[in-house]
């Protein structure tokens, strides 16, 4: 699966075909595209989010284990 980055860029590529589009069939075709980008781009940051959250989770067990072995 592309990078976030990759997926933020090809959505704004998108976005400057849209602009450039000459028929109402191009565009809705665009918009389709653009709504899977969309998809593809909220899986990603939900995806980033869920691993930063079990990456904190991880550190406070840590510090936790650390204080009782200090203790």
């Amino acid at each position: 699966m592309a990078s976030l980055y990759e997926l933020s860029a090809g959505y704004a590529l998108l976005l400057d075909e849209y602009d450039a589009a000459e028929t109402d069939e191009e565009r809705e075709k665009i918009l389709a595209m653009l709504a899977e980008a969309e998809g593809d781009i909220t899986d990603k940051a939900e995806s980033y989010a869920k691993v930063i959250r079990m990456k904190e989770e991880e550190a406070k067990a840590f510090k936790a284990e650390a204080d009782r072995l200090t203790a």
